[in-house]
Order: structure tokens, then sequence, then C-alpha cells
């Protein structure tokens, strides 16, 4: 028996043009969808958005006493409590802010006046600082 070289007519796909005009429309539509999904997850929607930034309660400088004082709006709540500071930079910022809290308290209000951040970055870099000023340096 020779070898088949076409179809069975039993067996043949159906490739009439009005079924393969159906699957391609059919699968357009999710094509979109996956094509619009993706755009959006991936940032390219038609009309951006801007993250809107919360405005930070940065301290104020007083140039006659020398000293930094808090915004009105800053809780003054720091992210961890000196047990924290311990288990993450050492025993030097423990006993600083354990023992002579008002220049801990006036090194962080200092560092979110000039570094312009938030009261829980401006507490791990003067801890981190208190911890080996040298490394913290070095990594600023």
């Amino acid at each position: 028996v020779p070898p088949l070289l076409c179809w069975p007519p039993s067996s043949r796909p159906n490739t009439s043009p009005s079924i393969i005009m159906t699957r391609m429309l059919s699968t357009k539509p999710l094509l979109l969808f996956l094509l619009a999904s993706a755009g959006s997850a991936l940032g390219f929607g038609l009309g951006k958005r801007k993250a809107a930034t919360p405005r930070l309660p940065l301290p104020t400088y007083d140039a006659e006493t020398n000293r930094y004082t808090a915004s009105p709006d800053d809780d003054l709540a720091y992210p961890y409590d000196a047990v924290g500071a311990a288990l993450r930079h050492g025993p030097s910022p423990f006993f600083t802010r354990t023992f002579n809290r008002d220049e801990y308290e006036q090194g962080v209000l200092k560092y979110m006046y000039s570094a312009k951040c938030d009261r829980a970055e401006a507490t791990g870099n003067v801890d981190a600082k208190l911890n080996n000023a040298m490394d913290w340096a070095y990594q600023k």
C-alpha cells in the first residue's frame, strides 16, 4: 500500500474560510485583552498618574538657641525603641537613646532637616552613625 500523501476525506480538518475567520475573530478580543492588561501592568497606560507625595513633617532650626524643633505635624514616635536600636545597631545607640535622650532627639531632627526625610529613615541613619561613623559615612 503506498503511503498517503493527503488526508483521507473522512479525517481532513475543516479548513473552510468561514471556520478560519471565526477562530481568528474569537482570538482577537483575547489578544487585545492580554495586551491591554500587560500594558497597564507595565505602566504603558495612556494617562500617567502621579503618585501622591505626602508632605513630610520637617523640623525647623532656631539659630538663636542652636536647636531643632519638631514640626507640629510630627507624631514624635520612633519606628523602634531603644532595645530595637541595640538589636539593630549595637550598644552605642542604645546607651545614647537611654541616657542622653535630648542629644539623640536633636540628632534625629538635624538629620530630618538636612536630608529632608521622615523620622524612620533619620532614626536608622542616626543609629548607624552612632554605631560606626566611618562605615556610615562610607556607605553614604
